[in-house]
């Protein structure tokens, strides 16, 4: 039987987006959940875990063969 839902501190909706950049995480203080769709292939499936292993909630993110996931390209550049 699961567990009785606890309202997270943060709750955040929308798109997910590959971000595809060198590594720069940072962690959260405060119990965040995410709310949204993802692709249920290997990619959604990866974008997932990886949400999850930074401590985010994705326990209510289905996986649906329909759907698309974004990419966004991110360059780092030295300030002027």
């Amino acid at each position: 039987m699961p567990s009785a839902w606890t309202a997270p501190d943060w709750l955040t909706f929308g798109e997910c987006l590959l971000r595809l950049s060198a590594p720069n995480r940072c962690a959260l203080s405060k119990r965040t959940a995410w709310s949204s769709r993802l692709p249920n292939m290997p990619l959604g499936q990866r974008a997932l875990r990886f949400i999850a292993q930074g401590g985010v909630d994705v326990s209510d993110v289905p996986g649906v063969p329909s759907e698309r996931m974004g990419l966004l390209f991110s360059a780092r550049r030295p300030p002027p």
